[in-house]
């Protein structure tokens, strides 16, 4: 299975603001709570009966902000951390970097998939942190996200 987002896919994250990412990203959460086999889906569909089950919409941007929040120092550990491990990772992310936000998301994503991410996830988490702390200038990107966190 790919692990990498569609242009197309990563062209609608883009469109959308920080807190419809939250948004969706607690919905993605609330739907592979219920059926986790949709959890390896980089673009899991939503229908009806889901959006009932799910609750009010703040509630989903809420759950959105927590899974946010626990995903935040892992990927800031993988993409500007000092770990040998995540050596070639950094590389491509900081490559990435230099494309452009699509890229950025694009290579994000799989690394999220590769430490354990749900695919169903990643792409969102991915979206927010590149749309929030993206910056041409890997070292800057960096030192501007450790200074969030």
């Amino acid at each position: 299975m790919n692990q990498t987002p569609t242009e197309d896919q990563i062209a609608k994250l883009l469109q959308s603001d920080e807190s419809q990412l939250l948004e969706q990203l607690g919905m993605r959460s609330a739907l592979v709570t219920r059926d986790l086999s949709r959890s390896a889906e980089l673009q899991p569909s939503v229908a009806m009966q889901d959006v009932l089950a799910m609750g009010v919409k703040d509630d989903m941007k809420e759950l959105g902000r927590r899974i946010l929040k626990r995903w935040n120092r892992s990927a800031y550990d993988l993409a500007c951390g000092n770990d040998p491990d995540d050596a070639k990772t950094r590389t491509e992310l900081t490559s990435a970097l230099g494309l452009g936000e699509a890229a950025a998301i694009g290579a994000l994503t799989t690394a999220l998939i590769g430490i354990g991410l749900m695919a169903a996830l990643a792409p969102v988490v991915a979206a927010i942190l590149v749309k929030k702390f993206y910056n041409p200038a890997h070292s800057e990107f960096c030192e501007f996200w450790k200074e969030k966190l």
